[in-house]
Formats: structure tokens, sequence, C-alpha cells
């Protein structure tokens, strides 16, 4: 009896052993966690922007949504790069941070690969049917290829162009897909979509 009283005994003292080493380990983070959040040292004091050539700086940062004198931690950096990402030379973006206060947007650029001739305007897209731009003929770059036979029903830049034919979105990126694969993009200057079973 008296072996079993003391084994609850020592049992007992583990486990307030145990208790109490769990609730220092969590006020220690809570802690933490409330130095981090406020204090000052962490507040953003300058937001650097690499890889980029086509968009500013400035684009890139208010595109962001972060601003200086926001605590490091309290930025949402998926939606930051998501926001940049829905610029339009903007193909891929990463948000890092730079302890103590610092924020690195690493920016992957992209170019028009095609230009779709509509309603007077040559709307720029990559390769995934991004618009990345919508410019007057006057201001395409020479030996790009185009696009007709082919009606928009939105075409904002940073999305996704929209046909008034879906059909003719996939069409479209299927050549495209097939001409990469082959090393054709290049070759090709025009494509004609008035037909669809007659592509030219």
């Amino acid at each position: 009896m008296k072996s079993n009283e003391e084994t609850r005994q020592k049992s007992a003292v583990a486990k307030r052993i145990k208790i109490r080493r769990t609730f220092i380990a969590v006020s220690a983070l809570v802690l933490l966690a409330v130095v981090c959040l406020f204090t000052p040292a962490f507040n953003i004091t300058d937001i650097s922007v690499n890889g980029n050539r086509a968009v500013t700086d400035e684009a890139v940062i208010k595109a962001s949504g972060i601003k200086t004198g926001t605590n490091v931690f309290r930025i949402n950096t998926s939606k930051a790069r998501k926001n940049v990402c829905t610029l339009g030379y903007v193909e891929k973006a990463e948000i890092r941070r730079r302890f103590p206060s610092r924020i690195v947007i690493e920016v992957t650029e992209c170019s028009e690969s095609a230009y779709i001739l509509f309603a007077a305007n040559y709307v720029g897209i990559d390769l995934n049917g991004k618009v990345i731009s919508v410019q007057k003929a006057t201001e395409v770059q020479d030996g790009k290829m185009t696009v007709t036979g082919i009606s928009l029903k939105s075409f904002k830049v940073g999305s996704d162009f929209v046909p008034v034919k879906a059909g003719k979105q996939k069409i479209l990126l299927n050549i495209f897909a097939a001409a990469q694969k082959q090393k054709m993009l290049g070759d090709i200057k025009n494509i004609n979509l008035s037909d669809e079973r007659n592509i030219k």
C-alpha cells in the first residue's frame, strides 16, 4: 500500500511539474508574440524591390499594399504576393521579411508573346493568356505575333483575356503551347481565328 501511495505522489508531483513547465513555455511564447507585434523595432522602415525593369519600384510597392510603419509580422505576404502579380508585366513575386524592419519584394517579369488586335487596340498577352498591356498600334514592338479574328469580352491588365467565344481562348493557348514545344514561336507572325476550322 505504501508503495502505491508513493507512486501516486510521485506521479502527482511529476504532473504538477509538467503543467508548470507548460505554463511557463506558453507564457514565454505569449510574451514573445506581444514583444514582436508591438515593439517599434519591428515596424517596417524600408521596402525594396528586385528583378523589375518594366514596372517601377513604386508601382510594385503600391500594388503589394505594404506600407512603412506597419509591423513586419502583421503583413499578409500571400495576399501581397497575389496583389503584385496583378501587375501586367509581373509573372511571379515573392515577399521576404528581413528582420527586424525590412521587406524585400522579388519580382520575375514577363513580356508580351503576342498581340490581339481588337477595337483599334493591341492587347498584349503572354503564353498563358494573361493581359500584360493594352497599346495603340504605333506602340507595338515590331516582330511580335499578332492575333486577329477574335472578339474580346474583357481584357483587363493583370487578368486573363476573355473572348466572346470561349472556345477561341483554348484554341489560341493550344497553338501557343504547340509552337513553344516545337520552338516555332518566333516564326509565327500572325494567327487568324476568324474561322476556327481553317486557322491561318
